[in-house]
């Protein structure tokens, strides 16, 4: 029996479930998850500049398997073409009706937060000329430097989120959903600050979950 579809944010889902923003690095794989049925489709997360990913021990983008939980580890370190190639593949893409689009944006890790942060934001424009429906700030991947597992509300996380409100949910003509991604291993005591943080600086809500390094 087809179920109706949910609306949120003043956009339609044709379905309550989409995928991680781990996955389709390179922005493919839209048309698949339409005709699977998801709700949304979810670009991997980018950076302002390319990056090749982590090398341990001469293994690129490392992961091991475990064959009983299904479960696995991985350091891959954000591969990606970067905010613009993705986000000019995206633009090309015809939509389908029930699945939205959204694409996950990092901070360049490393990189002096100044200019972090304005490519940052340049990357996040890119998204919008591109007519992305929502975009996830993703404060969460614990394999690059700068993000970690359990985010605290420090003066760098707060920095970043009030610079991402200034030039982007300030605007008067904002046309994106924007919500902002913590770690699966967030302490939950600091839940009901996070939220209200986000939310005091025009925010649109708040994604859980992503790689753990607590096991």
């Amino acid at each position: 029996m087809p179920r109706p579809p949910i609306k949120a944010w003043g956009l339609e889902f044709q379905f309550p479930l989409w995928n991680a923003g781990g996955m389709f690095k390179v922005g493919e794989g839209y048309d698949v998850v339409a005709a699977q049925g998801a709700g949304a489709w979810v670009a991997g997360t980018t950076t302002s500049r390319p990056r090749a990913g982590n090398v341990k021990h001469g293994i690129q983008w490392p992961a091991v398997s475990y064959p009983r939980s299904g479960a696995a580890t991985n350091w891959m370190g954000l591969p990606n073409p970067g905010h613009r190639a993705v986000a000019s593949r995206i633009a090309k893409m015809p939509r389908h009706a029930g699945c939205v689009v959204a694409a996950s944006v990092s901070a360049e890790p490393g990189l002096e937060e100044t200019i972090a942060l304005h490519e940052l934001v340049e990357g996040v424009k890119a998204y919008v000329d591109a007519g992305v429906d929502v975009l996830e700030i993703n404060e969460s991947c614990p394999n690059v430097p700068g993000h970690h597992g359990g985010p605290a509300l420090d003066h760098g996380l707060v920095r970043r989120l009030e610079y991402v409100a200034q030039h982007i949910l300030a605007k008067r003509d904002r046309r994106i959903v924007v919500v902002v991604k913590f770690s699966t291993d967030t302490d939950a005591t600091q839940l009901e600050d996070l939220l209200r943080t986000v939310v005091a600086m025009g925010f649109d809500g708040i994604i859980l979950g992503n790689t753990s390094t607590q096991y």
